[in-house]
């Protein structure tokens, strides 16, 4: 035998014990699953309102889009531009589901939908109807348009898993 078969016999050896003896190397792990759907801006908001969703848990940063960015957000649902999927964790055993990505844009899905004094920043570049509106104007002036918001779906990848 030579030194390489050797070493690489003793390599094999060790990763057959590593991998018998820690579950945790599994790729992905067991108790793990990924899939993807699509959920509306106002059934995400409803999962929040009703504490199903927690979109701050403790390794989730800090809000950092201020007015101008979260207002560009709701014009973008408006004009049913393309949404970046979002990621929530799902804890089968407790249905409840943890913000992993996507807090900017669910913090100005929340603000939108739960808040009629909440006035959008006055921007050049985003539809009129919006422009410096309290969001109770929206509803009034353009209903359409705030059910379009609403109604927006928005992709999200759900990790399923036991927290």
């Amino acid at each position: 035998m030579t030194e390489k078969t050797i070493i690489d016999d003793e390599l094999e050896k060790k990763e057959s014990e590593l991998s018998s003896s820690d579950e945790t190397n599994e790729i992905p792990p067991m108790d793990i699953v990924a899939f993807n759907e699509l959920r509306s801006c106002s059934d995400l908001m409803r999962l929040h309102s009703t504490g199903k969703l927690d979109i701050q848990p403790d390794f989730q940063r800090e809000e950092v889009w201020g007015p101008a960015a979260k207002t560009r957000f709701i014009d973008s649902l408006a004009k049913q531009l393309p949404i970046p999927s979002m990621c929530i964790a799902l804890d089968y055993r407790t249905d409840k589901r943890y913000m992993v990505d996507g807090l900017q844009r669910m913090s100005s899905i929340i603000s939108f939908l739960s808040d009629d004094n909440w006035r959008l920043s006055k921007l050049d570049d985003i539809d009129d109807d919006l422009s410096n509106k309290k969001v109770f104007t929206v509803k009034e002036k353009s209903p359409t348009k705030y059910s379009r918001i609403e109604d927006t779906t928005i992709p999200v990848t759900v990790i399923r898993c036991d927290l």
